[in-house]
């Protein structure tokens, strides 16, 4: 990936339209009347095409969408993060809501997808079967590599994980058989936007690694200055040793906005703060930033 296949224009407008806490309605920019529950939906607007990244958890999307006065015929491109219910939960309801839509997706988006807590294993994967949802309208491109799904928005594929400190501990599995493996998140993938003042880094979950996420999108984009991160950078639980070197690395990269939440953490938030100060916002639904 190249930067010229990152394209300068107008600026580009987010919408948090799913995530688990709704935004202060009486803030300038926030979106009053969203409903909040566990998971992340955000919508990009190139002011020429539309993008959906992630739909939730399967209760809020639409009526979020209708009360932020979008249309579902008016985005026809959706980017799955990972095939967590969190995520997909709701895009069965948004094809039936417009049909033909282009979906962006690793294809292990549909490997058997559970979590472990107090020794039991539970189900957490996407709730539809591919040809259920190809009925229903999704034209799939299967990605393994950078691509560019609109003018300034480049998908990441699989992300390299190079910092082995920011491997999850292991509460993620794929069930093969009646065997449970640990989850490498082959399928975790992230969106890397051009704000024409640096690259805005958007993840679900970040289970690949928010450090390993940004060293990929500069090496992918050409471009070493990350304006902003937003979404979710799954340190609930964390150890204080793996909070820490995440803050040291994102102050070596100079970030200048964090808009974190979903899968963040109370004490990495906490900790957050304390390091950057106003430079992070809390991401909730109903905010509109544009960069």
């Amino acid at each position: 990936m190249n930067k010229k296949d990152l394209p300068s224009g107008a600026k580009m407008k987010i919408t948090v339209l799913v995530e688990n806490s709704a935004a202060f309605p009486f803030l300038p920019g926030n979106l009053p009347g969203l409903l909040g529950e566990h998971g992340l939906a955000v919508l990009i607007d190139s002011g020429e095409e539309q993008v959906l990244y992630d739909t939730g958890r399967g209760r809020t999307l639409m009526g979020n969408l209708e009360q932020s006065k979008n249309r579902p015929e008016d985005i026809n491109k959706v980017v799955i993060s990972h095939g967590h219910l969190d995520h997909t939960g709701s895009l069965m309801a948004f094809l039936q809501s417009r049909k033909s839509t282009d979906v962006y997706c690793h294809l292990d988006v549909f490997s058997r997808k559970y979590g472990k807590k107090a020794g039991n294993y539970n189900y957490i994967g996407i709730p539809y079967q591919a040809g259920d949802l190809a009925a229903a309208g999704a034209v799939f491109n299967f990605t393994r590599e950078p691509q560019a799904v609109a003018a300034g928005i480049v998908i990441s594929g699989p992300i390299p994980r190079v910092h082995q400190w920011e491997q999850d501990a292991g509460s993620f599995f794929i069930k093969e058989g009646d065997s449970f493996l640990p989850d490498n998140f082959e399928d975790e993938q992230a969106l890397f936007v051009d704000s024409g003042a640096g690259l805005v880094v958007i993840t679900g979950c970040g289970h690949a690694g928010i450090i390993n996420t940004l060293e990929y999108a500069v090496r992918c984009c050409g471009s070493d200055k990350i304006l902003a991160v937003l979404g979710g950078l799954h340190l609930a639980g964390a150890s204080p040793e793996r909070i820490g070197l995440t803050i040291r690395h994102l102050k070596e990269f100079g970030v200048e906005k964090l808009v974190l939440g979903h899968c963040t953490g109370f004490e990495a938030m906490c900790r957050l703060w304390r390091e950057f100060g106003d430079r992070l916002k809390p991401l909730n639904v109903g905010l509109q930033m544009e960069f």
